[in-house]
């Protein structure tokens, strides 16, 4: 059973630095003002240590992923279904399809709604 949890209690424990704030279905992730991501709610994105350094993030079904200044994805939670590519990404979004933006522009989806060889949506 899924209990409430009051954000602005836990935001202002945190001291959340920026406006970066992700919800997924069973755990939230914020930056705090010392730039360390923290995760609340329930599965292993809340209860293993979020990765230090991470200026963007991402939180899906099970499992969350955040990105460094320098484009590199670190990404936990559960067993990955999907490997964050190699090399520099501008965005990385995390759920039942996951994408990425690589430093070129090109999209980089798996999950539901890619059917393409190429990770191309349809």
């Amino acid at each position: 059973m899924t209990r409430p949890i009051d954000v602005r209690i836990v935001a202002a424990a945190n001291r959340c630095l920026s406006d970066e704030v992700t919800a997924g279905r069973l755990a939230n992730c914020a930056i705090t003002q010392e730039g360390r991501a923290t995760c609340w709610g329930e599965g292993k994105v809340a209860t293993e240590p979020a990765p230090r350094g991470v200026d963007r993030l991402s939180v899906g079904d099970t499992q969350a992923c955040g990105l460094k200044p320098n484009g590199e994805a670190v990404c936990w939670g559960e067993p990955m279904t999907w490997k964050p590519p190699p090399g520099p990404l501008r965005a990385v979004d995390v759920g039942t399809t996951t994408c990425a933006i690589r430093a070129d522009g090109r999209l980089i989806c798996v999950g539901e709604t890619v059917i393409n060889a190429d990770h191309s949506l349809r």
